[in-house]
């Protein structure tokens, strides 16, 4: 690993009406296996050079729940370390539902499923980073 390099992770919590997408990570995936997360990933070099950010956040949550949403709005930032020592900054965005239907289009989730917002703190096994994350983008939801 070079030294002081980030890899960069965007995640995206989509509302619709009082409803928010949730997903579960595959067994499979190197971080987080089986967790529930929102739809995301890592930033790569074809995400374009104007607005990388939130062209990432589109792409993830086409790709992996081939649903499309309005504006990405920033809710916020976070830095974490994953297990072979990378430091990963993970950038929070929140956006409304425009359409498509929720499913797993790829191998790293197992589950796509939308949640009432009023349930979500409630749900088994949520780890706190991502109760972090979707508290981060209720506080900036009014912008939407």
């Amino acid at each position: 690993m070079v030294e002081n390099m980030f890899v960069v992770n965007v995640e995206v919590v989509v509302f619709k009406g009082q409803y928010c997408l949730l997903t579960r990570r595959g067994l499979d995936e190197q971080v987080a296996p089986g967790m529930i997360s929102f739809p995301g990933g890592k930033v790569e070099i074809d995400d374009g050079e104007q607005h990388i950010l939130e062209q990432t956040a589109h792409r993830e949550l086409a790709e992996e729940t081939g649903v499309s949403a309005s504006e990405m709005v920033y809710a916020g930032s976070k830095l974490f370390i994953i297990e072979d020592g990378t430091p990963v900054v993970n950038v929070i965005f929140c956006c409304n539902y425009k359409s498509g239907t929720a499913q797993t289009n790829d191998d790293e989730l197992s589950s796509v499923f939308w949640c009432r917002m009023d349930d979500v703190a409630q749900l088994p096994g949520l780890p706190p980073w991502t109760l972090d994350s979707y508290n981060m983008a209720v506080a900036v939801r009014k912008n939407l």
